[in-house]
């Protein structure tokens, strides 16, 4: 029983999270809307045409190996899919240490220790003064301090070394006079691979690009008209509520009152063995993930748990819009559907628009509202309201004439709303950055050999410069200051000591 309690305690813990849970809302909204639904009810199709096709010695190798044949597609699969990335890219906090840390050190010191923009690197997008709205007033939140230190067992935090990267350059910076869009993500590698190349030809539709298995449309690629491409949003969309129940645990403390607890059971198949139910406590924030059934050493053990991907969500949309928009109002539009997991959309055009557009569903936070583990027995701590989707961090056709983003800053800090988030990259937009503004003839040459650049600025104040280009010098042990190529390792062993935590 093992190795069966190993697998049935990640799906309880999916379950518990809230994953099904969002991916059911998710359903529902796409469900609103006919043209969605017959996409994705047409892909579940098809994935069931094949699958009755099969033959044993069709199967693929992990098949035989476990003995198992494919289950009947169905559309939750398909929002299922969305809701898995979301946990990848969005489901990251450090809401528990940063608890500790206000706990040990204060809030003065926390925020010297901890800030919420580092000052390095450019935001994604710099337009100082000129955003054309105003966030509105919003009441203070109390910070909670625990009485004791809170044990840290069972925490893992994102891996600061990992991102994505993108680019548009306009066509007057271009040796053709074309815009050219770059992409590459840096999600994990698998086996088999999250990402497949396709090209889907229809009436109406011409788009090739990368997509991910049990998604219906091209998730990044380009059309006839318009291409587009995505790196994750560093936002806070986590928030982790200290919860009061009475003794038998049926009812939890909000506003002085004693509210029912709502008690959902997930029922898991064990093969060979007894269908395992299991009893998730469900609160007006979200699921209890821990408790005196499930990983009660947990440091988040009687927490609820607040997720944006718990909310309904017509994301797929998205990306059947942009599939086929045709100029960059019709990309707006697209994107004006998407909710999480939040990415950074770069976009060019045919017709010579570059955009970058930072999309998802964000609350409208108070000062250092999320950065702190939350009491849940006031609701005035929930979240108030969401950023109205037009104001996000957003521009077009910047006066610079490229577009870039590498999961840092979003935007300069005359931006009307708080943003906060667990880690900002702060090197690699700097590289990017650098060497799109040093060229006014980029050539897709030049772009490839930016995507495989393994310099990072960082620790260099005062880089050399020559003919226009940057370029590097030369450090103690004679290879090139700020490179690191794939056999040195000195660099990346850095980088693993900074990425530790003191709690």
């Amino acid at each position: 029983m093992g190795k069966t309690n190993v697998i049935l305690d990640y799906d309880r813990n999916q379950r518990r999270l809230g994953v099904v849970f969002g991916a059911q809302h998710a359903l529902e909204s796409a469900r609103q809307n006919p043209a969605m639904m017959k996409v994705i009810e047409a892909y579940t199709a098809g994935v069931n045409a094949y699958i009755a096709l099969l033959d044993y010695e069709d199967l693929a190798f992990e098949y035989k190996l476990l003995d198992y044949a494919p289950e009947q597609w169905t559309p939750l699969k398909c929002v299922l899919l969305m809701k898995s990335m979301a946990q990848t890219l969005n489901m990251g906090d450090k809401d528990i240490q940063m608890t500790n840390a206000l706990k040990l050190f204060g809030k003065d010191m926390v925020a010297l220790l901890y800030p919420d923009r580092e000052q390095v690197g450019d935001a994604i997008v710099e337009k100082p003064g000129q955003w054309n709205f105003e966030a509105p007033q919003l009441d203070t939140i109390p910070l909670a301090v625990p009485e004791d230190l809170i044990a840290v067992t069972g925490l893992s935090v994102p891996d600061p070394n990992i991102g994505s990267n993108n680019w548009a350059v306009s066509g007057g910076r271009t040796a053709s006079g074309a815009p050219i869009l770059c992409n590459d993500p840096h999600l994990d590698l698998t086996l088999p691979s999250i990402w497949y190349v396709t090209h889907l030809s229809a009436p109406g539709v011409n788009v090739m690009g990368a997509t991910l298995p049990g998604a219906p449309c091209v998730v990044i690629g380009f059309n006839d008209s318009i291409a587009w491409g995505v790196t994750n949003a560093q936002r806070d969309l986590v928030d982790w509520y200290a919860m009061e129940f009475n003794g038998d645990k049926s009812k939890y403390k909000l506003d002085d009152q004693w509210v029912d607890i709502k008690v959902v059971v997930e029922e898991l198949k064990v093969r060979d063995g007894a269908t395992f139910a299991d009893s998730v406590m469900y609160t007006r924030w979200g699921p209890v993930p821990y408790d005196e059934r499930f990983r009660a050493e947990s440091a988040r053990k009687h927490y609820a748990f607040r997720w944006i991907a718990h909310d309904g969500s017509e994301d797929l949309l998205t990306f059947y819009q942009l599939n086929r928009a045709q100029n960059h109002g019709q990309y707006m539009n697209a994107l004006d559907h998407f909710n999480s997991p939040a990415q950074n959309f770069a976009f060019a055009s045919v017709s010579g628009d570059i955009a970058m557009r930072i999309q998802g569903k964000f609350p409208m936070r108070r000062h250092l509202e999320g950065k702190f583990a939350l009491d849940g027995t006031r609701s005035s701590n929930g979240w108030q309201a969401f950023i109205p989707s037009r104001e996000n961090v957003m521009y077009k056709n910047p006066p610079r004439g490229f577009v870039s983003s590498a999961n840092q800053y979003p935007a300069d800090s005359t931006y009307p709303y708080y943003i906060t988030a667990t880690s900002y990259e702060a090197y690699r937009n700097r590289r990017i950055n650098d060497v799109l503004r040093a060229d006014t003839s980029v050539t897709v040459e030049d772009m490839m050999t930016l995507q495989n650049d393994t310099y990072k600025p960082e620790g260099i104040r005062k880089p050399q410069h020559a003919a226009g280009k940057p370029q590097p010098g030369r450090d103690e042990r004679g290879g090139e200051k700020g490179y690191r190529p794939a056999s040195r390792v000195g660099l990346p062993k850095l980088d693993s000591v900074r990425s530790g935590r003191l709690f």
